[in-house]
C-alpha cells in the first residue's frame, strides 16, 4: 500500500532535483531537455509556468509541466487600450481571460509528464493530476496534454480510457517525421542509394541545383557568432505562419542561451549564394543519438528556384551521418519532402478537455 501523496505546484522546472526530468521525461529526446525548457521558460513573453510534482515523502512519484496562457479580449486590448474597457470586461466576462493549460512548450512534441507505476497506475495519475489544476486555479478554459508521438504504434487502451473516463478528446496534431539512419552508413552517398529509385532521383534533381546556382554549403558550431545574420531569416519564416501568435515567435535572445548552452550541441547548417549571402539555415540540436532539427529560415524570394528546403534537410542528413546520430527528428511541417528523404511521418495525438463545457 502506497503512502501519502503531497503535491506541490512549482513555478519552474529547475524545482526537480537536478537531472532528474531528463532521466524519467526526456530520456533521449534533446528537444524535451530541461536545459532547453528552462531556456524556453525564462525567455516567454506571454506564458508562465507551472510543474506540478506529487511527493512520495521527498521523492518525486510523478511529474507534469505545463505552459499557460491567458487570452480573450482583455488580452487583445490591455496594451493599447487598458484604461477603456473597464466596462467591456463586466459585460464580455466569459470572453476575457480564458486560460489555457497545455503541457510542455510549442514546437516541442512528446509527452511532458510522468508517473512512478511502483506508486500508482497511470490511471490514478492522471485523475489526480486533472483535480490538482482544477484546483490550482479559480477557472481554466481549456486542458490539453500533449503530445504522444505514435511511433510504435496506436496508444493502448490502458492510457486512453482514463482519458475518456474523465471527459477528454482525443486529436490530431501535425505529423513528426523521423528518419532512421543505418549504423553502418558513413556518406551522403550511401544515404541516398538507400532511397527507393523514384525518390533517389527527386532529391538528386533538387540537390544539382546547388551545381546549377553555385550555392555553397557551410556547418558551424559556433552558433552564438551566427544569431544576428541567421535571426532575420528566422522571421522571415515565421511571418509566413497563420497558426503563429506574435507571443509565440522566438526572441533572438532565445537564439543567443541556446548557442552558450553546450549540453545542446547547437550546430548550424547554412545555404549561401554564389556571392556569399545568407539564404538558408537550420538550427539543430543534438543527443547521443539524435539530430533535432529544431527551426530553419529561408529568403522566400529565392526559395522556389533554389528548393532551399531540400538542401537544409539533406546538411542535416549529412551532419547526422558525420556525427553518428542513428535518429534524425525532423519534425513537423513539409512533410512531402520528409517522405521523399525516407523519413517516416508518425501520427502524433494529444487530449484535450474544456471543463467548463464551452
Amino acid at each position: 500500500m502506497r503512502g501519502e501523496i503531497t503535491w506541490r505546484a512549482h513555478k519552474s522546472i529547475t524545482a526537480l532535483p537536478p537531472g532528474f526530468w531528463n532521466e524519467k521525461v526526456a530520456k533521449d529526446d534533446i528537444s524535451r531537455y530541461e536545459q532547453f525548457l528552462r531556456i524556453l521558460e525564462s525567455e516567454s513573453r506571454d506564458s508562465t509556468f507551472v510543474c506540478f510534482v506529487a511527493y512520495l515523502g521527498e521523492a518525486p512519484a510523478g511529474c507534469a509541466y505545463f505552459n499557460v496562457r491567458t487570452s480573450g479580449l482583455a488580452g487583445i486590448f490591455a496594451s493599447r487600450w487598458s484604461l477603456a474597457i473597464g466596462n467591456l470586461r463586466k459585460a464580455l466576462r466569459g470572453q476575457i481571460n480564458r486560460r489555457r493549460v497545455v503541457a510542455g512548450v510549442l514546437s516541442v512534441d512528446g509527452e511532458n509528464w510522468w508517473h512512478d507505476p511502483q506508486v500508482w497506475s497511470w490511471e490514478e495519475f492522471l485523475t489526480e493530476l486533472y483535480g490538482q489544476i482544477l484546483g490550482h486555479w479559480r477557472s481554466v478554459h481549456q486542458i490539453v496534454l500533449r503530445s504522444y508521438v505514435l511511433r510504435d504504434g496506436p496508444l493502448s487502451e490502458e492510457i486512453r480510457l482514463p482519458y475518456r473516463r474523465l471527459g477528454f478528446v482525443e486529436q490530431d496534431e501535425l505529423l513528426n517525421g523521423d528518419l532512421m539512419l543505418d549504423p553502418l552508413m558513413t556518406t551522403g552517398e550511401a544515404f541516398l542509394a538507400s532511397l527507393g529509385s523514384k525518390k533517389r532521383a527527386a532529391v538528386r534533381r533538387m540537390l544539382r541545383k546547388r551545381e546549377e546556382y553555385g550555392l555553397q554549403y557551410q556547418h558551424s558550431r559556433d552558433m552564438a557568432s551566427l544569431v544576428d545574420e541567421i535571426y532575420p531569416l528566422y522571421l522571415a519564416t515565421v511571418s509566413r505562419s497563420t497558426d503563429l501568435a506574435p507571443a509565440d515567435v522566438l526572441t533572438k535572445r532565445v537564439f543567443e542561451r541556446v548557442a552558450n548552452e553546450p549540453t545542446l550541441r547547437p550546430c548550424i547548417q547554412m545555404v549561401r549564394d554564389r556571392d556569399g549571402k545568407l539564404i538558408a539555415f537550420g538550427a539543430n540540436l543534438e543527443s547521443e543519438t539524435t539530430l533535432f532539427c529544431w527551426l530553419m529560415g529561408m529568403d522566400y524570394s529565392v526559395n522556389r528556384d533554389y528548393a532551399l528546403v531540400y538542401h537544409v534537410y539533406w546538411l542535416a542528413i549529412l551532419q547526422a551521418i558525420e556525427d553518428k546520430r542513428r535518429h534524425v527528428n525532423l519534425s513537423a511541417t513539409n512533410d512531402f519532402v520528409k517522405e521523399r528523404f525516407g523519413a517516416v511521418l508518425n501520427p502524433n495525438k494529444q487530449f484535450a478537455i474544456s471543463p467548463g463545457g464551452k
